[in-house]
């Protein structure tokens, strides 16, 4: 190198500069040179292009096959947009097109769906008439604004007064009211917390010994019961055959109750001073009712017949105080079952689609599961494709396609254990659920944070579900975050279908839940009919 010239050494360095820009411009996929050979090209036209922009990718399947050429403007307010496609790929006269986004934030590219072998081929040149926009930022922004002041008008009353100061102000009312009674019976408050104390430490040295007997006895209670099994098959046995032999015993027993009347006609004809045979019938009378009275009586103590077997057992009495003490358990934990009814509603940032549901959830004494049933609506609901064929007066055949969505009601129904967190938050709480999701099998996990406001779920169901065209389509996954505002009031939002791009989007939702406090209120809180 000290041997060259300064021209040679300047013509060196001038070479390595455009080598390395060749390396740049062949590698930046900016400034990459392309050298992929157009195979073909279509116009598509789209209400609203939503952020396009030239040279933008051009997918099928999820797979690059093209790019963006041209954006053009048409009279009527709508955009056609030219694609190339540099990968052979064949579109079919039902193919449409979607501008989808890479992510939630990302580039936007047009997703073409090639269409149905079954009609014929499109092409190149051709146009393509369907093409898609997904919503955008601002139209979200316009929706949720016209929901926020639509909530707001419906906390005005027609006389222009706030619902929500108004209710704030009974409470405050209530609340001076609460304070005036505490304040003019604090000396029976006293009283009553000293009793409380009283009574509380009573049960806490004889609950113990309490509760030994209870167990001691409800031991007895059961070794009766399996000791006495068979008997009380008898029983029932019996009970059923007494049913039938009771219209003979009533029969007999009117017999003798007519026997006994008869004498008492007669003794009366006696002491009105009547003959002696009317004695004698009578003496004759009394006699064989009173035999008739001890044969009954002989059988009852020996035990014949079923109602005879009823009397003379007491096992019947002890089974029958067995099911009533069972009948008060099941009563208890009938009464410390807590129900919660729920209304909420959400929206699909990808789709546009929004739904609704109602829930009713069921939570045992244990608190460690719960029983949720719930009736939505169909998250992006049922798609139904119909072709026509039409042939004009001149030969030839157009292709139509048809599209219907249609949503459904479906339901929910589903199981779920609560388990203590080991590994990251004191008090947080883990929740495994599983069972039936807008009616297909599917299960979710959740976790519960300690302070009862913030609550990380996800959900993943319609594992088996296809298009309307048949194809297989990823199992439906959301993931989300909920925020309770307050006891009965919350808000929840994330990620719906992660799993599939075409629908995949950001949610963003409200609900309420009423407890069983919360409808003796409200009912309570209603006017009288009177």
């Amino acid at each position: 190198m000290k041997n060259l010239s300064i021209e040679a050494k300047v013509g060196a360095f001038v070479i390595a500069g455009l080598v390395g820009l060749g390396v740049i411009a062949t590698t930046i996929e900016p400034l990459k040179y392309s050298t992929k050979k157009v195979t073909s090209y279509y116009y598509i036209i789209f209400d609203n292009v939503a952020g396009l922009a030239k040279e933008a990718p051009v997918m099928v399947a999820g797979v690059r096959v093209g790019k963006v050429d041209d954006i053009e403007v048409l009279p009527n307010g709508k955009a056609k947009v030219k694609i190339v496609f540099t990968k052979k790929v064949t579109l079919h006269r039902d193919a449409y097109a979607i501008i989808e986004t890479m992510g939630l934030m990302g580039e936007k590219y047009v997703e073409v769906i090639p269409g149905s072998e079954n009609t014929p081929v499109l092409a190149s040149g051709a146009t393509i008439t369907r093409g898609k926009s997904t919503i955008s930022t601002d139209q979200l922004m316009i929706k949720i604004y016209e929901t926020v002041d639509a909530l707001n008008k419906s906390l005005i009353t027609p006389d222009g007064k706030n619902r929500i100061a108004m209710l704030l102000d009974q409470i405050t009312k209530l609340t001076k009211e609460v304070t005036a009674t505490v304040e003019d019976n604090r000396e029976n408050l006293r009283k009553l917390a000293q009793n409380l104390a009283s009574l509380s430490d009573f049960l806490k040295s004889d609950i113990p010994e309490i509760a030994e007997n209870l167990k001691s006895l409800s031991a007895q209670l059961n070794e009766i019961v399996v000791e006495n099994r068979g008997d009380i098959r008898d029983i029932v046995k019996n009970l059923k055959t007494s049913s039938e032999e009771a219209p003979q015993l009533v029969a007999e027993a009117k017999n003798i109750a007519d026997k006994i009347n008869a004498t008492i006609s007669q003794i009366n004809k006696l002491l009105s001073g009547r003959n002696e045979e009317n004695i004698e019938a009578a003496i004759e009378n009394v006699k064989k009712s009173t035999e008739n009275l001890n044969e009954l009586i002989k059988k009852l103590q020996k035990g014949n017949g079923t109602i005879a077997k009823i009397i003379n057992d007491d096992t019947l009495y002890k089974n029958l105080t067995s099911a009533a003490h069972a009948l008060g358990k099941l009563a208890d934990k009938f009464e410390q079952t807590k129900v919660y009814i729920g209304f909420r509603g959400d929206v699909n940032t990808a789709t546009g689609n929004s739904r609704g549901g109602i829930s009713l959830k069921i939570v045992p004494e244990s608190k460690d599961r719960y029983y949720l049933f719930e009736v939505v609506a169909d998250s992006h609901g049922k798609i139904d494709h119909t072709t026509y064929y039409i042939t004009n007066a001149a030969g030839s055949v157009s292709v139509q396609e048809e599209v219907k969505q249609s949503f459904d009601t479906e339901f929910t129904l589903q199981y779920a254990r609560i388990f203590n967190d080991p590994f990251f938050l004191k008090n947080g709480k883990w929740v495994l659920r599983g069972g039936i999701i807008e009616t297909t099998a599917g299960g979710g996990v959740d976790y519960l944070f300690p302070d009862k406001k913030w609550k990380l779920y996800s959900s993943i169901w319609d594992i088996d579900r296809k298009d309307g065209y048949g194809k297989q389509l990823p199992p439906h996954l959301r993931v989300g975050l909920s925020y309770n505002i307050n006891k009965n009031w919350y808000l929840y939002f994330g990620g719906d279908e992660l799993l599939y791009n075409k629908w995949r989007g950001f949610f963003i939702g409200s609900g309420l839940v009423f407890g069983d406090d919360d409808v003796k209120y409200l009912m309570g809180s209603m006017p009288s009919l009177k």
